[in-house]
């Protein structure tokens, strides 16, 4: 009788066991993994959400567990914990605010300098200290600082100043209405929405673009939403005036599914609309096209200088990755930069002291 497929593995644990709901997968040490693993067993658990798993850990009926979103408030909690240690790492990930340019919403977001001026207005220092706890980086581009190519050029021209920002909505058309005190351009005032996930806090962040944006006479109504319905019914569809969203865009540079104009259909392709789309669009092949280094860099510091200019988002931060550990558990090591699985990569090294001391 055929039993189905059967997980296996060749790295410093093996497949032990999974349960039939699949919600645990216990692994064995793995007696020919060179090194060693220190561990007899790794049991991964599965918990209906994050709350729980956290409390789990809190408890000490689990040891560690990952994927703490900032600002995690769960995590501030546990902070002073002599019994726990979170570990934070900085990641590959970008939360930025997408900007429809697609022509039926031309009427709101051109010319550029218009989006110029939404991304000059946010004090995202201010979203990074007040709501994410200090976990995260500031970014202005696509490409997040923890990234070999990230530039620093973008910050010149797209950092925080309210006051230029006015200037140039002024010069853009979008003219204060006092009564209101929200512009108007040709009698129409600059009123749009907003959409957002509902995985925490993404919608504080939101509202705190939100509130930036109405000094300036910006009125985005924020939507909260489901993760999966943020991806399926807005951006992927382009059905959406601001879309706030993170991406993961790994260790690579490489950005062309995004932003270049023949990006494949059922990716984000969120490029066709930018100006100078054509030299942004030979960046993004020139960047993919060598495994040199250098030219590779070359390559994406102008793509994010053209990136700069076009504006097709508000930019905001670089998330990072929190991952409570219990005390008694040592040897833990990751590298300054990773994905969330890559928590494991030296899980070998890894060993328990029961006394947690």
């Amino acid at each position: 009788m055929h039993s189905g497929p059967k997980a296996f593995g060749t790295g410093a644990f093996k497949v032990a066991s999974i349960s039939k709901d699949r919600r645990s997968v216990v692994l064995d040490r793995n007696p020919y993994a060179r090194p060693k693993p220190y561990l007899d067993h790794f049991d991964f658990q599965g918990f209906a959400s994050l709350a729980d798993a956290v409390d789990a850990v809190s408890r000490g009926d689990a040891d560690t567990v990952g994927a703490l979103q900032p600002p995690s408030q769960l995590a501030s909690s546990l902070d002073k914990r002599p019994d726990l240690v979170i570990h934070q790492m900085k990641t590959y990930s970008f939360a930025a605010v997408l900007l429809s340019l697609t022509p039926d919403q031309a009427t709101y977001f051109s010319p550029p300098t218009v989006r110029e001026a939404l991304s000059r207005a946010v004090d995202r220092q201010k979203i990074v200290n007040g709501i994410l706890g200090g976990r995260a980086d500031v970014t202005f581009g696509p490409i997040p600082p923890a990234d070999w190519s990230y530039s620093r050029d973008p910050a010149a021209k797209l950092s925080y100043d309210p006051q230029a920002a006015g200037a140039m909505l002024d010069a853009a058309g979008w003219v204060m209405n006092p009564q209101t005190q929200l512009r108007e351009r040709g009698g129409k005032p600059f009123s749009v929405t907003l959409v957002t996930s509902d995985e925490p806090p993404w919608g504080q962040v939101a509202q705190s673009v939100s509130s930036q944006l109405k000094k300036i006479g910006v009125d985005a109504k924020v939507t909260v939403v489901s993760a999966a319905a943020l991806v399926s019914k807005y951006v992927m569809p382009k059905q959406f005036q601001m879309a706030l969203t993170v991406f993961d865009n790994g260790p690579d540079p490489d950005q062309y599914s995004l932003w270049h104009s023949g990006a494949p259909a059922d990716s984000f392709n969120l490029g066709g609309y930018l100006p100078r789309q054509a030299l942004i669009d030979k960046d993004l092949e020139d960047g993919r096209a060598t495994s040199d280094r250098r030219a590779r860099k070359e390559a994406y510091a102008d793509f994010q200088i053209l990136m700069a200019a076009a504006a097709p988002a508000i930019f905001l931060v670089s998330p990072h990755y929190a991952y409570l550990v219990s005390s008694r558990v040592r040897g833990v090591r990751t590298n300054p930069v990773i994905e969330p699985v890559d928590r494991f990569e030296y899980a070998a090294g890894s060993f328990v002291n029961p006394s947690g001391v």
